[in-house]
């Protein structure tokens, strides 16, 4: 398994091969492949394909693949290698593409997709893709300032772009408004107190139907949804800000700091203060 210092630093990394063959081989981290030019016979999951100049494919953590060259044809294949926590610091402890789809920035529910994302080959037609990937090359090559930052929101545009080609019909799997009001209002509020048994009173639903229409058009029960929110914000605060972890945990709806030293080592693990030191500049 090859080892990439730029990889480990940044939690991203960028790597044109024009190697005629790749051996068989996994990795743990999360690959985003565009063929640039020429042809290649790509083997994963047991399944062969062909894939020509514009072809793509994402390959998930410990996913094990092969391709080589089609004979005479020179070959280019341009590979985003990235972490989770790259997208969003708050997956640092995820290990898997699904993660990525569901995060905060990305927002694209995963269980909505027609067809598993990752091993599958995907057609950039008309060039999105490729236009996105020069300018993701172009930063990481001139290294401006800002060009981690630029380079996550372009590869968040990749993959919102890909997860579009594969997503079911919007009106088939949207929330209801009562959700969508739900969730909006927990975006906001989710520092404060909040029952599931107060918004049912509210919208005037018995709490077991409530709890299961939630569960059914998020994916989440009540109090993981939460969790998730708050969770976020949190890693967010200690990336972006120099608050102390206490006053964090109340900013985020934790009055007990054991508790959320407690859960967020449970979820992240890292200790709040791990994970401040982790991502300093």
């Amino acid at each position: 398994m090859r080892h990439y210092p730029e990889l480990e630093e940044n939690k991203f990394h960028i790597y044109i091969s024009t190697n005629p063959a790749s051996r068989k081989h996994g990795h743990m981290f999360l690959e985003f492949a565009y063929i640039s030019q020429g042809s290649i016979v790509h083997r994963i999951n047991g399944s062969t394909e062909i894939l020509q100049t514009g072809d793509y494919f994402i390959i998930d953590f410990g996913t094990e693949h092969e391709y080589h060259a089609l004979p005479g044809e020179a070959l280019s294949v341009i590979n985003l290698m990235f972490y989770p926590e790259f997208i969003d610091r708050s997956l640092a402890s995820c290990r898997g593409f699904e993660d990525v789809v569901n995060s905060y920035l990305v927002r694209f529910s995963y269980r909505t997709l027609r067809d598993i994302p990752t091993g599958k080959t995907f057609h950039d037609n008309d060039r999105t893709v490729q236009h996105i990937l020069a300018n993701t090359v172009r930063e990481y090559a001139d290294k401006k300032p800002g060009y981690m930052a630029y380079i996550r929101c372009l590869l968040i545009e990749m993959l919102i772009h890909t997860m579009r080609q594969i997503g079911n019909d919007p009106a088939k799997h949207s929330m209801s408004d009562t959700i969508q009001q739900i969730t909006s209002y927990l975006q906001v509020h989710f520092a404060e107190k909040i029952t599931l048994s107060d918004i049912a009173r509210q919208y005037n639903y018995s709490l077991p139907h409530l709890s299961k229409k939630f569960h059914q058009e998020t994916g989440f029960g009540f109090t993981e949804y939460i969790q998730r929110i708050r969770l976020e914000q949190s890693c967010r605060l200690l990336e972006y800000s120099d608050k102390p972890i206490c006053e964090i945990a109340a900013l985020c709806g934790y009055n007990d700091i054991k508790s959320f030293n407690r859960l967020f080592q449970k979820t992240i693990h890292m200790t709040p203060r791990e994970f401040r030191k982790r991502n300093l500049p």
